[in-house]
């Protein structure tokens, strides 16, 4: 019995001893996986709260399109607290939060709608998951700060809007984990 407690110890030493130097990885609750087509995605759902909706694309506001929106888990029905301007409801579509959508057309289609429209002084380059896109500020609308970032996957688009109001950091922190763990499946 004695010798199959040695090597236990020393295994546990020289864990500790390698990772002495390096930052622990924070904790998180248990993730799970979501995904739109070849992308994939992982969030904590004692955070966010999924819903599915509808949104306009930037630059050709007549699509709409299906995108599944996270959301900071204060309630998805709306309240004073997540409603821009102290509403008491309003719809999900308008509460803080990231949507993710992956678009029909290829990524050069809409790059170039947002450049030729109103948008284009607001855009800059993003690398999203190893991909090379474009980022729009959009300013703000219905109280929220919002932002895009459409970025090519196989030979169409994800388009990612990311709603701010003030958030907690910990809600900052969990929709951030979201764009840093998504896989575009390239």
């Amino acid at each position: 019995m004695r010798k199959a407690a040695v090597p236990l110890i020393v295994v546990l030493v020289l864990t500790s001893a390698c990772g002495a130097d390096r930052k622990q990885p924070e904790v998180r609750g248990a993730e799970v996986g979501g995904f739109l087509g070849p992308v994939t995605y992982r969030y904590d759902p004692s955070l966010l709260t999924a819903a599915n909706v509808r949104i306009s694309v930037p630059a050709r506001q007549e699509e709409e399109v299906y995108a599944v929106k996270l959301l900071p888990a204060r309630g998805i029905e709306g309240s004073p607290d997540v409603c821009p301007g102290g509403a008491e409801a309003c719809p999900v579509e308008v509460q803080p939060g990231l949507t993710l959508a992956l678009l029909e057309r290829p990524f050069e289609r809409y790059a170039a709608a947002v450049q030729a429209s109103e948008l284009a002084p607001g855009t800059a380059p993003v690398t999203v998951a190893g991909a090379e896109g474009i980022a729009i500020d959009a300013g703000t609308e219905d109280g929220l700060e919002v932002e895009y970032r459409i970025v090519p996957v196989d030979n169409r688009a994800l388009l990612i809007m990311r709603q701010r109001d003030d958030q907690s950091p910990e809600e900052k922190e969990a929709l951030d984990h979201v764009v840093a763990s998504l896989d575009l499946g390239g």
